[in-house]
């Protein structure tokens, strides 16, 4: 606005190109992958390297922080941890894959959820918003809005949206309901566009077996993260 050329990032050293390609062209008109990213091995244990499970499962207010009105989602939260230690059984530390959510009242449920399960203590969870800058190696996203309405929040601001599609190194997977946020941005239909045509969004993760190579099982189940 004041006249001063802006500087654009042209080469990203971060993503597979799998994930930087959710960001282009709806966020960054133009982006070069650098050699390093295109040599990243495939996620143990799963069928795809980046993939959004798409649902229905309705959010929840979250009742203990109602003056910021904070949403929760108890299914995403499930499957998320659930993934989660799906990982971490093939081999990933727990130090590799960070849950990233867009909601304090969802940061709390994972919290919650996690005390029990020794196994999940050392996965990092944290909101978008405090791991600007930030990155791992697989990153499970729960986008937690899902609502009749169709309201999304500010799942529709470019930059948050950025942030979180734009913190994974090797492996990203997307937890949320893709109709509501299609139906309210064109940011998530542009998103959406990408996923369908790559095949990577559907109602379930598909898992691999790593010494056969072929898919055991097509979904995790919460009951996977309760057994």
């Amino acid at each position: 606005m004041n006249g001063v050329e802006p500087s654009v990032l042209v080469v990203q050293h971060r993503m597979r190109p799998d994930v930087a390609r959710l960001i282009v062209p709806c966020i960054y008109p133009h982006l070069i992958n650098h050699q390093s990213v295109t040599r990243y091995l495939d996620v143990p244990g799963m069928a795809e390297n980046v993939f959004f499970l798409s649902h229905l499962e309705r959010e929840k207010g979250d009742q203990s922080d109602q003056e910021s009105r904070s949403h929760l989602n108890p299914y995403e939260a499930d499957m998320a941890l659930a993934l989660a230690r799906h990982l971490l059984m093939q081999g990933l530390e727990s130090s590799q894959i960070t849950i990233l959510t867009t909601y304090s009242g969802q940061l709390l449920h994972f919290k919650k959820l996690r005390r029990n399960h020794a196994i999940l203590q050392g996965v990092r969870i944290s909101i978008v918003d405090n791991f600007q800058g930030e990155e791992n190696d697989v990153i499970i996203l729960s986008l937690v809005r899902s609502n009749d309405e169709a309201q999304i929040g500010f799942l529709k601001t470019e930059n948050r949206v950025c942030v979180a599609l734009s913190r994974a190194k090797k492996g990203f997977y997307l937890i949320g309901n893709m109709g509501n946020l299609a139906a309210s941005s064109k940011l998530w239909r542009e998103v959406n566009t990408v996923l369908t045509s790559n095949k990577q969004i559907g109602s379930h993760f598909n898992l691999q077996c790593e010494v056969h190579h072929t898919i055991i099982k097509a979904i995790i189940e919460s009951v996977v993260f309760k057994n």
